[in-house]
């Protein structure tokens, strides 16, 4: 699903389309959104899991989105472009979400204040037109 909602969110974006003659290019408008997008509804869930008593499944969930969202491209990324610090922190947050999940608070604060920097870092490298690497 949360494949789904990127491509769609993807989609979305100008008829400039990132296919090239090799394949991808490596930008497309909406490149870094879509993944912070993606990364939005998979914590959104696991939110929604923590408050139905799945604790686990909760936990599992959002290191899948650290590990298979966060971690492969858009990280490296931030690192890059917006700095150490940057990306530390939103590593940092990341933590708090699992750990607070686990303890069975629902962290809604937490995740939110982590949405509210990967929105700002994708914009920012949406901005400068950052490609994936």
């Amino acid at each position: 699903m949360l494949a789904l909602i990127f491509w769609l969110a993807m989609g979305c974006g100008d008829d400039s389309s990132a296919v090239g003659e090799e394949g991808f290019d490596g930008w497309s408008e909406g490149l870094w959104s879509g993944q912070a997008l993606t990364i939005r509804a998979g914590l959104e869930e696991a939110i929604l899991l923590t408050e139905s008593g799945e604790r686990e499944r909760a936990a599992d969930l959002a290191l899948q989105v650290y590990r298979g969202s966060f971690e492969p491209e858009l990280e490296p990324a931030i690192r890059e472009v917006l700095g150490v610090r940057a990306t530390t922190q939103m590593e940092f947050r990341f933590g708090l979400v699992v750990d607070s999940i686990r303890r069975g608070k629902e962290g809604v604060s937490t995740v939110a204040d982590l949405l509210d920097e990967l929105d700002e870092a994708a914009a920012r490298l949406d901005e400068q037109r950052v490609e994936i690497r």
